[in-house]
């Protein structure tokens, strides 16, 4: 990180313009848990993930240089190209790459890391716009960065599902479903070589005062996840992919899933994510009377989700849909309900990745793929 830490501006939800004289030096990438929104972020948990992979590959060490600059709270609008925060993102790189110079070292970006999408659900922004708008930051990014460092690689957007809409934490503003996960998914799919979706966040744990953000632990989890992602994009040459529906298949009241999996077997697992209904499938179709699930089971080589409906459904192709981890209850008690593994948006689908987490020793938390929250249209 950079002599002023991770964040180069003070991060209180206002857009602060960076100094970029005050970027002198590069220091060891060090992060701590706070009460306040300069604590832990995905940096140290990704980078030191990508370097423990390569070196269980065989491969050096990548020197990795992480930095900050989002706000708090703040739209793709307050953001995008042209705003106080993406100026101070490009600042920051004419610095690094001023000083690696001065080492005799070249810099090169190769990704933005993109953890957002709340505020751009309470304020409506629908699905098609806000996949626009990632397929943007990213092209903006691309374009800007090369022309700082000369580098002929292209910068890929990593970003993670949101899954805290239904969260009490936005009081009346909570909703029990929300175009955006759906839109941060369909961006990596429509844009396989530039975006890629690294994980859904309903199985992380979150803070017990909002419901709506993770705690300092859940956040070098889900670095973790990142440096994962990007190890098998940049190490391995092959672009990550997460658990999702590829397909679906209809024989009479029998629904059967095909999903890429990036570690099989599928396992449906209600010890670390408790069960919210039907393990977070739901079907509904335009027929005006869906039949209901009776059953949802994996198939006998864990390959495959089948789904048993209670009659077969009369909607016709194109008119049928497969939600999961989508549908969010909106009441706990009061208010809304906590984001996460028990009372959040949420389903019990996930891969059998062997990869264990740095914390606690790194002998007890399997960084899984849990599948991702997704409506599917067949």
């Amino acid at each position: 990180m950079t002599n002023l830490g991770v964040r180069q501006v003070i991060d209180r939800g206002v857009a602060r313009v960076l100094n970029p004289a005050l970027i002198t030096a590069l220091v060891p990438l060090i992060e701590a848990q706070t009460s306040d929104h300069d604590g832990e972020t995905i940096g140290s948990g990704m980078a030191y993930q990508v370097n423990e992979l390569a070196l269980e590959d065989g491969q050096p060490p990548w020197p990795i240089v992480f930095s900050a600059n989002g706000v708090t709270g703040a739209p793709y609008a307050m953001l995008k190209r042209g705003t106080i925060p993406y100026r101070n993102a490009l600042e920051t790189v004419k610095r690094v790459a001023a000083i690696l110079r001065r080492l005799g070292k070249r810099d090169v970006v190769r990704a933005v890391t993109v953890t957002h999408g709340e505020t751009d659900s309470i304020i409506g922004t629908g699905a098609a716009q806000y996949e626009r708008d990632l397929a943007q930051w990213r092209s903006d990014y691309d374009n800007d960065v090369r022309a700082i460092t000369g580098q002929s690689e292209h910068v890929i957007l990593f970003t993670d599902q949101m899954n805290t809409y239904s969260s009490k934490a936005l009081g009346k503003r909570a909703a029990s479903t929300s175009p955006i996960p759906l839109a941060q998914l369909d961006a990596a799919l429509d844009n396989p070589d530039s975006i890629v979706l690294v994980c859904p966040k309903y199985w992380l744990t979150y803070s017990p005062r909002d419901g709506a953000h993770l705690t300092g632990a859940s956040e070098e989890l889900l670095g973790e996840k990142y440096g994962e992602a990007m190890a098998r994009t940049f190490l391995d040459g092959n672009i990550w992919k997460p658990l999702y529906i590829k397909s679906a298949n209809l024989a009479g009241d029998t629904i059967t899933l095909s999903y890429n999996i990036p570690d099989p077997p599928l396992v449906l697992d209600t010890t670390l994510v408790s069960d919210p209904g039907n393990y977070g499938f739901v079907y509904t179709d335009d027929s005006g009377a869906p039949p209901a699930i009776l059953a949802v089971e994996l198939s006998p080589d864990a390959s495959a989700v089948k789904i048993r409906l209670s009659a077969m459904p009369r909607a016709a192709p194109g008119h049928r849909h497969i939600q999961y981890a989508y549908v969010g209850a909106l009441r706990c008690g009061s208010g809304g309900c906590p984001a996460g593994p028990v009372t959040g948006p949420r389903g019990n689908l996930r891969d059998s990745d062997p990869l264990i987490s740095r914390l606690d020793g790194g002998d007890s938390i399997h960084l899984y793929n849990w599948a991702v929250t997704q409506e599917f249209t067949f």
